[in-house]
This record gives structure tokens, C-alpha cells and sequence, in this order.
């Protein structure tokens, strides 16, 4: 526990950080960290029924037959940070609009509804290992800017999976 707040997986790392209510309403402040980044610092503010909704559906993408290397072909010979940047906003143009929009919907992670329109972040296949790649918005511009080196840790699914799992569940426990 941290200020009177519950910490949920590794701040550090990939995490949560609940604000303990004694509410029963539907918005709680949720703030997402990843590589000790406070992703949420805009707005933490979650509607609990779409947000817990979102992220049970990411838990059970995870736990499904996911082929993570099922289009790494299209991304081949870059490097971290220019795939992350290709899926932020292709502007490499290596791929089609078509494969672009397909890819960047399948390596897409933590979209969980407005509390995280400020950041993206993808689970990319690099070296036969996964990273989980992260940006906040230019807030200033409203928009996400093409990085020079892009944030990632190196992270297994069983990492994400157990993160969600207990997030979901205090965030239930606490209605």
C-alpha cells in the first residue's frame, strides 16, 4: 500500500495503483504503471463496469492461443523502436493500410477506455522474447509523437495475466 492507495503487481515493472473508497459508486482513481512510468497522469479517474469489463477481456486474450509471431514478418528487420513507432503511426510505410490496422489492433495492450486515451502501448515479439513498448501523448499537442528510443521492458504473458487477474479482482472486491 502506498498513500493510502493499494499496489497491485510491480510499479516498477508493470502495475496498478487503486485508490482504497469507502464509495460504492462507479469511478475509482486508477493510475497504470509501466517501467515505473505513471502512464494515467492526466486522468485516472476509471468507470469501474467498462474499465473491469476491458480488462477481464485482455486477461482472457492473454490466456487464449495468441501467435505472437504470426505477423512478424511484416516487421522484420527493425528494431524496438521502429516497430513501436510503425504501430503508433506507420510512418516507415512498410505496411498496407489493410495489414497496419491488423497488426497494430493485435499488438495493441492497454486499452482499457479513457483513462488510457494518454498512452499507448503494444506487447511486441522482439528476439524470440516479448516486450511491452509504452508512450504517453504530447499532451501540449494532443498527439503521439515519433520516438527516438522507445520505452519497453521485457515481460512474459504469465506477468500481464496475474497483474490483470488481481487488478480485476480488487477492483471488484472494493464495489
Amino acid at each position: 500500500m502506498v498513500n493510502n492507495n493499494l499496489v497491485v503487481g510491480d510499479l516498477n515493472h508493470f502495475g496498478f495503483q487503486i485508490e482504497l473508497s469507502s464509495s460504492s459508486g462507479p469511478i475509482r482513481k486508477v493510475s497504470i504503471f509501466m517501467g515505473g512510468q505513471n502512464l494515467t497522469p492526466f486522468d485516472h479517474s476509471a468507470y469501474l463496469p467498462s474499465f473491469v469489463s476491458r480488462l477481464k477481456a485482455t486477461s482472457e486474450w492473454l490466456k487464449g492461443q495468441i501467435d505472437y509471431l504470426k505477423y512478424e514478418q511484416l516487421l522484420s528487420g527493425l528494431n524496438l523502436t521502429e516497430i513501436h513507432n510503425t504501430l503508433v503511426h506507420n510512418h516507415l510505410a512498410i505496411l498496407t493500410d489493410d495489414e497496419w490496422d491488423l497488426v497494430s489492433q493485435i499488438y495493441c495492450f492497454g486499452d482499457w477506455g479513457e483513462t488510457t486515451d494518454d498512452f499507448r502501448a503494444f506487447l511486441i515479439p522482439y528476439f524470440d522474447r516479448l516486450y511491452l513498448t509504452y508512450q504517453l501523448r504530447n499532451n501540449g499537442l494532443h498527439k503521439f509523437d515519433i520516438l527516438d528510443v522507445a520505452d519497453g521492458i521485457e515481460i512474459t504473458p504469465y506477468e500481464l495475466i496475474t497483474t490483470l487477474d488481481e487488478a480485476i479482482f480488487c477492483l471488484i472486491g472494493q464495489k
